[in-house]
């Protein structure tokens, strides 16, 4: 079957469990990986918490690369924020980053068209608007 990765889990449970990040990813079938997940967490009583608040720190944002780059291709990725969601701006801006990680990783192969550009925002406009109006 094919795998959903989610890396900032990968990143929490390496730390609260002690393990080396990469040594995991380097032992998956990255060639089922069919979408990547990142994420924010809290670090609560000496322990992460996944709990999808905040921006994704750097330490996921590397094994995010490193994955990428271990995969040798572009996954479909997805930011996981379920609470304390911001302002659209800021949603759209840790988008703009997990894309200039890609770029890193991969080259120009990951660079976005303008059209993919623009149906990403409007796909992350529309949940934020979701998000918002369930809270309410």
């Amino acid at each position: 079957c094919d795998l959903l990765l989610d890396v900032n889990n990968v990143y929490v449970n390496c730390q609260n469990h002690g393990g080396d990040p990469r040594a995991f990813i380097d032992r998956l079938p990255l060639s089922r990986v069919r979408q990547l997940h990142v994420a924010g967490h809290t670090p609560m009583d000496g322990v992460i918490i996944d709990t999808h608040i905040g921006p994704v720190i750097d330490e996921v944002w590397a094994l995010y690369r490193y994955t990428l780059q271990r995969a040798g291709r572009l996954i479909p990725t997805l930011i996981e924020w379920d609470h304390e969601i911001p302002a659209l701006p800021e949603v759209l801006a840790e988008v703009a980053r997990a894309q200039r990680h890609a770029e890193v990783a991969l080259g120009a192969s990951a660079r976005p068209t303008a059209e993919a550009k623009a149906r990403v925002e409007a796909r992350v406009e529309a949940r934020v608007e979701a998000k918002v109006e369930d809270r309410s």
